[in-house]
C-alpha cells in the first residue's frame, strides 16, 4: 500500500509542477508580479518536494511506477481543456483556475508530508533525512501565501464581470 500511496503522490506532484511551470510561463512579462512571484515559489517548493519524495522512495526501496508519472503529466495537459470562457486562448479566468489547482496540489502535498512525519514518529527512522514535518509546514505556509494571492486575483477578475452588479471593480 505504501508504494501505491507514494507513487500516487509523486504523480500528483509531477502534474502540479507542470501546472505551476505553465502558469508561471503565462505570467512572465505581465503586470501580474504578485501572481508570478507566488507561482514561482510554489513551483520551487513542488520541485523540491518531488525530489524529496523520490529520495524517500529510494531509501524505502520503492520503485517509481512510470505509468503513474505519465498519468500525472497527462492529467495536467488535459486540464488545459477546461472551460474558461475562451477555447483557444487564455482568459482572465485561466489564472484563477490555475491558482485553485495549485492550492489543491499544495493541500495534497502537505497531507503527504504529515503522513510521513507520523510514520517517522511511529518509528520509521529512514524518513528522518527527508524532514517530513518541515516539508509539511512549508507546504502549508506556501498554501497560505498562495491563498492570499488567489483571493485577490479571483476578486479582481470576477468583479470585472458585468454579471456582478453593484460590486466595485478592484
Amino acid at each position: 500500500m505504501l508504494a501505491t500511496y507514494l507513487n500516487d503522490h509523486l504523480a500528483a506532484l509531477t502534474g502540479g509542477l507542470e501546472l505551476a511551470r505553465r502558469s508561471l510561463g503565462a505570467q512572465q512579462g505581465s503586470a501580474n508580479d504578485p501572481v508570478a512571484a507566488a507561482v514561482e515559489a510554489v513551483a520551487d517548493l513542488l520541485d523540491d518536494d518531488r525530489r524529496g519524495l523520490s529520495d524517500v522512495m529510494s531509501v524505502l526501496g520503492i520503485g517509481v511506477q512510470r505509468h503513474k508519472l505519465v498519468g500525472g503529466w497527462a492529467a495536467e495537459k488535459l486540464g488545459r481543456l477546461k472551460g474558461n470562457g475562451s477555447l483557444l486562448r487564455r482568459s482572465p479566468l485561466s489564472t484563477v483556475v490555475e491558482l485553485e489547482g495549485l492550492q489543491l496540489v499544495l493541500t495534497y502535498d502537505a497531507a503527504l508530508w504529515r503522513t510521513l512525519a507520523a510514520l517517522h514518529s511511529d518509528g520509521e527512522r529512514r524518513l528522518a533525512g527527508a524532514r517530513p514535518a518541515d516539508r509539511a509546514r512549508a507546504a502549508v505556509g506556501r498554501g497560505e501565501a498562495l491563498e492570499a494571492v488567489r483571493l485577490r486575483e479571483s476578486t479582481r477578475v470576477l468583479t470585472s464581470d458585468p454579471a456582478l452588479i453593484g460590486v466595485a471593480p478592484r
